[in-house]
């Protein structure tokens, strides 16, 4: 009876077998499935984390150009007040100018000395108005030659005590405004 005993169960192995086989089979293609899961739940993480990156890498580009572009506003803002007068002043320089030299004219009567002294109170108070706004006259005269306030337009030889260089002669005066140049003072510089 051993013999048939082990007949069966060498029988039923064999007919277990292809059972088994078709388990190991099951198994693999769950394990691959488990693994082709995983390995798609691990590619979408990765392509999140980057979308991520990307999203938070481009917030923080929006966020400093909104920064820059405040501090550009506020900066452009400050110089529109700080050069606000330069238009009007660029046109009430030449009327300046006009008043100074009708107040170069030599006069004989008392009436036209009274008409003189009415145009130096229009002048001063042009001039006042002026510095009021921080428009400032060019000084010149006697100063060394400086082509950022400065126009040369001529030059004569120098005399006894001047320098080379040295601004002998103021033909129309300059303008600053803060820092920015209105008109160039155009003088005579010593050679």
């Amino acid at each position: 009876m051993s013999e048939e005993l082990k007949k069966e169960a060498t029988t039923q192995d064999k007919s277990d077998e292809p059972a088994k086989v078709e388990e190991a089979e099951a198994q693999v293609d769950e394990s691959a499935e488990e693994t082709s899961e995983a390995s798609s739940e691990q590619s979408e993480l990765v392509q999140l984390q980057a979308d991520y990156d990307e999203l938070s890498d481009r917030f923080i580009r929006t966020q400093a150009e909104m920064q820059n572009l405040q501090r550009r506003h506020k900066r452009d803002k400050e110089a529109t007040l700080k050069f606000r007068a330069q238009a009007l002043a660029k046109d009430i320089i030449p009327a300046i100018d006009n008043l100074e030299r009708a107040l170069q004219t030599e006069v004989d009567t008392t009436s036209a000395e009274n008409f003189k002294k009415g145009v130096q109170m229009v002048l001063d108070s042009l001039q006042a108005a002026l510095k009021q706004n921080n428009i400032e006259q060019v000084e010149a005269l006697g100063k060394p030659f400086d082509p950022t306030v400065h126009e040369a337009v001529a030059q004569i030889p120098a005399s006894d005590g001047q320098e080379s260089g040295e601004v002998i002669e103021v033909l129309e005066k300059g303008y600053t405004l803060h820092d920015r140049v209105l008109r160039a003072a155009k003088v005579v510089v010593a050679e």
